[in-house]
């Protein structure tokens, strides 16, 4: 798809239809800037979602799309570049309100705030300072149990398996987390490919460029994307993971890394957040986290809902009563309580990932827009550095719309491991 930047634009590079509104109320700035909507703590992110959905599809019909949705094109049909061109505005508004925002924000969350904390990494583990073999391991594990973690857990969680491979070789493939099992699988396929290749040989291979029909050849299964789509080898660890934030955390700040608040932000925009999902695969996970916690499974879905309802709230009541065991570590959210939360969000549609290689292209394509957006605007941003501070205004709307306090999970690698180095009594 080829961007016409005088397109549909005004004198400011933001999109403008004459007699169809404007598309800044398709934003949500005016709810980030205004006082709290409502007692944190005191609504579920489902209904908040279902508002977000209505708002963003009420804010598109007024800006001429008749639906009031946008869907991601379909087979060799191109996208609208009209809608295109909306979506991308209200993405480089949000961030260039975002920088402009008193307090912290991570413009240079990937760009600056990384070399920060591999600089801090460095003093935890002196034999990286000189060493690519080792600098790959902690990036690798880094990225790794990185799966549905917030940055603290992914912080302590990435240096105990560096510390591992630094003693072994090898990275574990026991660890026990929330996506344990695609954590372990990861680490088990980065062990053959080392046992193979190589660390040298491992590294130029998931840095290198193929088609992921290329990929499958190989043998390699890479889901998300395309057959055609040109990835990194690094996308056999994951759409999300490899593709994106593997790469990311070594500096290649081209990818996008489509996480669960990326998704949540692009649904709102394009009137997708909320919808048909398939609870299938959300609700077996919900049943084996049962039975792995020695509880039966209720016989019917009211009693599975109701199930699910209890263990979410007693969560957010410990949560509350012991934040700093939660903020250090210490305590971490049990897979009992992740499954009941995705399982309700799943019964309630909200959409937490992309739908397929087309929707993740469709987004690809609009970042690049917005990205030249904020360009023009004099705002030269990397797309990894985009997506992060795109990251932190998201989680803070649920808190502002009344769910649980998000602000302050908006953290770093640098300071995170700048807090586990002090624990350590690493001097730095």
């Amino acid at each position: 798809m080829t961007f016409n930047p005088d397109e549909a634009r005004d004198e400011h590079g933001k999109w403008s239809a004459t007699g169809a509104g404007h598309y800044e109320g398709l934003t949500v700035n005016s709810i980030l800037n205004a006082p709290q909507a409502h007692k944190t703590g005191s609504r579920d992110n489902s209904t908040i979602a279902k508002e977000l959905n209505a708002r963003g599809q009420a804010a598109l019909k007024a800006l001429g799309v008749k639906s009031g949705v946008i869907n991601p094109p379909k087979g060799k049909k191109g996208s609208d570049p009209k809608e295109d061109n909306i979506i991308s505005s209200a993405i480089s508004s949000e961030i260039e309100d975002e920088l402009k925002r008193s307090g912290r924000n991570a413009e240079n969350w990937y760009t600056s705030k990384m070399k920060d904390a591999m600089g801090i990494a460095e003093k935890m583990h002196p034999e990286m300072a000189n060493n690519p073999a080792a600098k790959f391991a902690f990036t690798a594990a880094m990225a790794i149990t990185s799966q549905g973690e917030t940055v603290p857990s992914n912080t302590r969680l990435a240096d105990k398996a560096y510390e591992v491979y630094e003693k072994t070789g090898k990275f574990p493939t026991d660890v026990k987390a929330d996506a344990q099992k695609m954590m372990n699988n990861n680490f088990d396929k980065l062990n053959k490919l080392i046992s193979t290749m190589g660390v040298a040989g491992t590294q130029k291979f998931l840095d290198k460029e193929f088609t992921v029909g290329e990929l499958k050849k190989m043998g390699y299964t890479v889901t998300g994307e395309n057959t055609g789509t040109k990835v990194y080898g690094s996308a056999i660890l994951g759409a999300k993971i490899g593709q994106g934030f593997y790469q990311n955390l070594n500096g290649n700040f081209k990818p996008l890394t489509a996480d669960m608040w990326l998704m949540r932000g692009w649904g709102r925009l394009t009137g997708t957040l909320t919808g048909g999902v398939d609870v299938t695969k959300p609700q077996e996970r919900f049943e084996a986290a049962l039975k792995g916690a020695g509880e039966k499974v209720p016989a019917n879905q009211e009693e599975m809902v109701e199930r699910a309802k209890q263990i979410r709230l007693a969560h957010t009541k410990n949560f509350y009563d012991n934040r700093e065991d939660f903020d250090s570590g210490k305590q971490t959210k049990s897979e009992l309580v992740y499954a009941a939360e995705r399982y309700e969000e799943a019964l309630d549609g909200i959409k937490d990932q992309p739908s397929g290689g087309g929707q993740r292209q469709h987004i690809r394509d609009v970042f690049d827009q917005a990205q030249a957006k904020l360009r023009d605007a004099g705002h030269p941003m990397t797309i990894a550095d985009m997506q992060a501070t795109w990251w932190y205004p998201e989680k803070r709307l649920y808190s502002k719309l009344g769910s649980r306090n998000t602000e302050r999970i908006n953290t770093d690698y640098a300071t995170e491991l700048g807090k586990l180095a002090t624990e350590k009594g690493v001097k730095l």
